[in-house]
């Protein structure tokens, strides 16, 4: 019993001498020790108006949308509303180039002509049989005139 006291005081003086070098040097120098200071401004407070608005990041949607189709194709030749503008029932929005139209008036206008020379040279002594086919073709080409024309 004496053996294992007298390791057990061998063994707790060998820690005691261990902790009492190594708490007694210190590598630290004296200057690190003192806490570093920032340097701040100190103003007063002071009575002031504030804006009354906040902005805030959203994105806006439209409560109805509305797919556009034209009566015709074309090549847009300009744009009349800008983006945002508010737009009515009916409104011209886009034009489109003439030049197109303005030919296929213009061919409408042509056949029209032929089919009525036809009829007026017919209905002077031609077969009633060649005048319904050329009424009906005069119908025709007139109803596409004016289809082209309203577009």
């Amino acid at each position: 019993m004496w053996k294992k006291a007298r390791g057990f005081k061998y063994i707790l003086t060998v820690l005691i001498i261990i902790a009492l070098i190594c708490g007694c040097g210190s590598n630290i120098p004296i200057e690190e020790e003192i806490e570093k200071t920032v340097p701040v401004k100190v103003t007063f407070s002071q009575m002031e108006d504030l804006p009354e608005y906040q902005s805030f990041p959203g994105k806006i949607l439209a409560m109805d949308e509305v797919t556009l189709t034209p009566k015709m194709g074309g090549i847009v030749e300009e744009v009349l509303v800008n983006e945002g503008d508010r737009v009515k029932a009916g409104q011209v929005i886009i034009k489109l180039e003439q030049k197109d139209i303005i030919s296929q008036l213009n061919q409408a206008q042509a056949a029209y002509d032929a089919a009525m020379a036809q009829l007026s040279s017919l209905e002077n002594g031609q077969m009633p049989q060649q005048i319904a086919q050329l009424e009906s073709a005069v119908n025709q080409a007139e109803a596409n005139f004016k289809n082209a024309k309203e577009n």
